[in-house]
């Protein structure tokens, strides 16, 4: 699995346990106090971006890891074919 898609997770799963704490000891604060609401939506959408930017990244490595795979192949069947010739010779 991903690595870095599990800490995103993880770290996603840690922000709504900080978010109902932060709710939690706001009814406590004064009146005009800034809310957290704001940065850690930001904080969640960033990580959910940066989610979606490592899976792509993920995807277009492993297309380009095929295809450098199909290109090795080939390249080794012509490499065999120019040491049969060359043995013939």
């Amino acid at each position: 699995m991903d690595s870095m898609s599990e800490n995103i997770d993880e770290f996603l799963r840690s922000m709504d346990s900080q978010a109902e704490q932060m709710k939690k000891i706001s009814g406590g604060l004064p009146d005009g106090f800034p809310s957290s609401e704001g940065f850690l939506q930001s904080t969640r959408s960033f990580m959910e971006e940066l989610k979606t930017f490592n899976e792509v990244k993920k995807q277009e490595l492993g297309e380009e890891i095929e295809k450098t795979e199909q290109e090795m192949r080939i390249n080794q069947k012509i490499f065999k074919m120019l040491e049969e010739l060359q043995a013939e010779l």
